[in-house]
């Protein structure tokens, strides 16, 4: 009985693999609901741990320099979406 050291890929592998991908997607679907909310979160956890630990070095509570960073963080957005909306709207009256 020969050795085979290398073993060549099989329409097996291609249905394991075709599997796995339809798997990921259907979770990845089916769970968006519960992950989007959970990656936002830590996506403003990672933006805002720097923050936090510059108002620490200051000299600020923990919990005091966590509701000035959201309350900076939910100020910033929302500077940002009313110039947002504010060009919008000046766009749409000068194309009009």
């Amino acid at each position: 009985m020969p050795i085979h050291l290398i073993r060549t890929p099989g329409l097996g592998d291609f249905a394991h693999g075709l599997l796995i991908a339809a798997l990921l997607i259907l979770a990845l679907y089916v769970g968006g609901a519960i992950l989007e909310p959970l990656v936002i979160a830590a996506l403003l956890g990672f933006i805002l741990a720097p923050v936090m630990r510059w108002m620490r070095l200051w000299g600020m509570p923990k919990t005091l320099s966590a509701i000035f960073a959201v309350a900076l963080t939910i100020a910033v957005i929302g500077a940002l979406g009313t110039t947002f909306v504010m060009q919008l709207s000046q766009l749409a009256d000068d194309l009009s």
